[in-house]
């Protein structure tokens, strides 16, 4: 079942490099990193890097429906800049993502968006 109003992604490839070679880094937490870019499309886009190593299927999918949810129910995109922001899950030790709790990912998108504005 699709959403009404999906967030905007990044889906390509060049997109994620660009963040990554020309984007800003900021480490809200000692697990994530996230890189963000202006970029001409006027609105804010949102990508996530989940490499298999922080978990089963399962996990990472978790994981990206709760900044998913997280980004719909907070973040107005009509008042933000227009920036390119990418997710990083960074290698922690096994089961760290597993036993994540929402509440916790939920604090550092707080802090993150936060300091961003």
């Amino acid at each position: 079942m699709a959403s009404k109003n999906p967030l905007p992604v990044l889906n390509s490839r060049s997109d994620f490099q660009k963040l990554f070679e020309k984007g800003r880094r900021y480490y809200p937490s000692q697990w994530m990193i996230v890189n963000v870019h202006s970029n001409e499309k006027g609105t804010m886009r949102f990508g996530w890097t989940l490499p298999k190593f922080v978990g089963t299927a399962v996990t990472r999918n978790r994981l990206k429906r709760w900044c998913r949810e997280y980004l719909r129910t907070n973040i107005d995109l009509k008042e933000k800049k227009a920036l390119d922001i990418n997710f990083v899950f960074r290698r922690r030790e096994k089961e760290f993502y597993k036993n994540l709790n929402h509440e916790e990912l939920d604090r550092i998108f707080d802090n993150f968006f936060r300091k961003l504005t």
